[in-house]
């Protein structure tokens, strides 16, 4: 028998973006420390295809390595949008995010 498997990729959110010239950006808003809303991460001039719209994703958290995990479940397995509205637009499709292993 010839059998033929398609597996779906699987990498950290890191090695996503580095494979992908991706930037991370997080951003700190003026809460006190352990508010879940803390920080906020996205990756930069970024958006997600939700069907046949775009939508502006972010992850939550109370320090930076939290957000960023918060964000890679987000877009974990779908399509993101690189420089949406410009000739340079990309399209990507988001592998199977795992946590980095520390």
């Amino acid at each position: 028998m010839n059998t033929i498997c398609e597996y779906i990729p699987e990498m950290t959110i890191e090695a996503f973006a580095e494979a992908n010239d991706l930037t991370m950006i997080i951003c700190e808003r003026p809460l006190p420390v352990g508010n879940d809303l803390r920080y906020y991460a996205h990756f930069q001039h970024c958006e997600v295809m939700d069907k046949s719209m775009l939508i502006s994703e972010y992850g939550n958290g109370s320090t930076p390595e939290e957000a960023v995990a918060a964000y890679a479940k987000r877009i974990n397995m779908g399509r993101i949008v690189v420089h949406a509205y410009t000739s340079g637009r990309l399209e990507i499709k988001v592998p199977r995010l795992k946590e980095a292993e520390l």
